[in-house]
């Protein structure tokens, strides 16, 4: 009984160390993370992957001189609003979280170029996110917003603006167009209405625009007829950017369509080459073995 009773006192005594391993595992990494965000002369704080529930409070003195700050994959309810006093930072990363919404201040971010937000459960984007002046690049994704504010044609800076997989039914198309410096446009993986009237580059809408099935949207193609529902995209300057843009794709496939047709000519030439010399040979072969007989 005695050893029996020893045996179970070592598996417990096991299942212990083996469970504060388990915990400290988590603690010494972030403990790792703070030392080299607070040592390594990196410009950016990674913190990143770390199980974090809550942002510690050595964060905001690690990454107060900081340009760049990484949260993103642990599992954070909450951005607390002391986030938005790292006034240096230019990117902020939190994607693949647990965040319901992201501080309302974080307008006081005026040097950020780069916000990712993706893989969260955030179901609308702060007013004061639209002040961002130096906003470059906007990634929303995969989360249940479900409009895009019109204060959006306030970012005059922004490049890229992935809102992909959300609950959008509708698109404020004037506040698009005011978007002078919008590259990429990705909202695949919306509910947005299978019509969109008055829009030509077909082509090049159907990559940005699909519903949740999947389907390309139907393109109306009467010029000129302007659905008035907001999901609309404008005929001007946004519509402008695209089509030069439209044109720009077609030379560059062009050229890819012509280097090919080179390439399949020089081949079919050595390729032709190449039979005619082995034909001869055959040729030849089959002469001389009719000598020999």
């Amino acid at each position: 009984m005695f050893g029996k009773k020893k045996n179970k006192d070592k598996e417990s005594s096991a299942s212990s160390a083996a469970a504060s391993a388990s915990a400290a595992g988590p603690q010494r990494k972030l403990d790792k993370a703070l030392w080299e965000a607070e040592y390594n002369p990196s410009p950016v704080a990674d913190l990143s992957n770390c199980g974090l529930t809550s942002v510690p409070g050595e964060v905001y003195v690690v990454a107060k001189f900081k340009q760049g700050l990484l949260l993103h994959t642990n599992n954070l309810t909450k951005l607390p609003s002391n986030v938005c006093r790292l006034d240096r930072l230019t990117l902020l990363d939190v994607h693949n979280n647990q965040l319901t919404a992201l501080p309302s201040d974080i307008g006081l971010l005026q040097d950020l170029a780069e916000l990712y937000v993706a893989n969260n459960k955030l179901t609308e984007l702060p007013a004061s996110l639209f002040s961002l002046s130096k906003l470059c690049t906007l990634d929303a994704s995969h989360n249940h917003l479900s409009q895009l504010p019109v204060d959006v044609g306030q970012l005059q800076s922004l490049q890229t603006l992935n809102l992909s997989h959300n609950t959008l039914a509708s698109l404020p198309g004037a506040a698009l167009s005011a978007l002078p410096q919008l590259q990429t446009l990705q909202l695949f993986g919306n509910p947005l209405p299978g019509l969109v009237e008055g829009l030509p580059l077909q082509d090049l809408l159907r990559l940005l625009i699909k519903g949740d099935n999947g389907s390309s949207p139907r393109l109306s193609k009467k010029a000129g007829s302007a659905s008035s529902s907001s999901s609309s995209l404008p005929q001007d300057g946004f519509q402008d950017n695209l089509e030069r843009r439209h044109l720009q794709k077609e030379a560059v496939l062009q050229q890819m369509r012509k280097s090919l047709l080179e390439d399949d000519e020089q081949l079919t030439k050595a390729f032709g080459t190449v039979a005619s010399s082995k034909a001869r040979a055959l040729e030849q072969a089959s002469r001389l073995l009719k000598a020999k007989e």
